[in-house]
């Protein structure tokens, strides 16, 4: 038997370091193949799917586009009966022929930064959903904030979608 240089040896370690190495990254590779594979199929087989979704949730039940705007008129004065800014002017705009099942109404309301925010907070909150499309901030003095706002709501004519 012939003797081995020095770096034959080394090589030959390095060599089987490689492949052990490599041998290593394809066990792991695998492995989380396997993993994710499981994860999928737990999520595929699962039985506590979420509530459907209800139209109450996001429509306003209406008869017409005047009933719909008087029903967001009286959600806005509510809320801000509720929350202790001044509404001073809601005005219900014109039904768009484009999308007759939205409502839009433009609102200015003041009051205090934290009364503002319970406002927002409250109209967003509530069912059905609003969206409130534009709001601008104005400073009227030192402790009161005027919020000019454009709201919209989305309608179904009915009394059960």
């Amino acid at each position: 038997m012939s003797k081995s240089s020095p770096i034959q040896i080394i090589a030959i370690l390095l060599a089987l370091f490689a492949l052990t190495f490599s041998l290593w990254q394809f066990a792991s590779a695998l492995i989380k193949v396997k993993r994710m594979s499981d994860e999928i199929s737990q999520l595929q087989t699962r039985t506590d799917a979420p509530a459907p979704v209800t139209t109450g949730k996001w429509l306003d039940i209406a008869s017409s586009h005047g009933a719909g705007g008087a029903a967001l008129q009286a959600r806005l004065r509510a809320s801000a009966r509720n929350t202790g800014v001044l509404l001073a002017r809601v005005e219900i705009q014109p039904k768009d022929l484009n999308q007759p099942a939205m409502i839009k109404a433009s609102a200015q309301v003041s009051g205090s930064v934290q009364a503002l925010a319970k406002f927002i907070y409250q109209l967003e909150s509530q069912t059905p959903a609003l969206i409130i499309e534009r709001a601008r901030f104005n400073r009227e003095d030192q402790n009161d904030i005027s919020l000019d706002l454009i709201v919209i709501s989305r309608m179904s004519t009915g009394a059960n979608p």
